[in-house]
């Protein structure tokens, strides 16, 4: 499965998708980070979380099965990420570029990841 999608491209800024694992394990109140996400994601929007990209298999654009169904479960979070490059990165080896996106996803989804767990980390807490 690939875990950054090219959206699109307007100049010379990109649009991705990342696709990046939930944690494993519980939040503070005992809930599986995923379960959290789920239902946090359901309460917010009345909907499980879901993909920007047409299922298919994968390639194309598309998103397989399997990607799908890890991110409607919530153990695959997906974020989208405008990113503005420079003119000197289309000059770059594809190899380079490569690097450059790969650390763009890594900064961006650990991010995300950290705000997901500061949002969820007493979601579905019962205080009596």
């Amino acid at each position: 499965m690939a875990n950054i999608h090219v959206l699109e491209q307007q100049g010379n800024a990109y649009r991705f998708a990342f696709h990046v694992a939930v944690p494993v394990g519980n939040n503070s109140s005992g809930i599986a980070w995923a379960t959290a996400y789920v239902n946090h994601a359901k309460l917010s929007s009345g909907a499980a979380p879901a993909s920007l990209l047409p299922t298919g298999d994968g390639t194309a654009g598309t998103i397989s099965a399997a990607e799908l169904a890890a991110i409607a479960a919530g153990t695959t979070l997906e974020v989208v990420y405008t990113w503005p490059t420079d003119a000197a990165f289309e000059g770059l080896s594809g190899a380079n570029q490569q690097a450059l996106v790969d650390a763009v996803y890594s900064q961006v989804t650990t991010a995300q990841l950290n705000i997901l767990a500061q949002q969820l980390r007493r979601f579905g807490l019962m205080l009596t």
